[in-house]
């Protein structure tokens, strides 16, 4: 079974940090992929602040512990980037 373009590209960028968008979209050339122009980039994005969100998330918790435990971690991690 093949995965999802988003899958690809999840398990590429967990393998490959150091991998940008279009080494990312050369690989996925090769795979056989399709994908629009930009698309990558979203994706890419999209789970950088997902990672990010983790983190944020994971250290609030030890900090606060139930207090943001029904929390968004993407919201949460956007409030807190805003205030910087």
């Amino acid at each position: 079974m093949r995965l999802t373009l988003e899958n690809a590209i999840r398990q590429s960028w967990l393998i490959h940090p150091d991998w940008d968008a279009r080494t990312h979209e050369a690989w996925l050339e090769d795979e056989g992929y399709e994908f629009k122009v930009g698309e990558v980039q979203d994706i890419l994005e999209r789970l950088q602040r997902r990672d990010h969100a983790v983190e944020v998330e994971r250290a609030l918790t030890g900090a606060f512990g139930e207090v943001l435990a029904g929390a968004d971690p993407i919201a949460v991690a956007d409030a807190l980037t805003r205030r910087v």
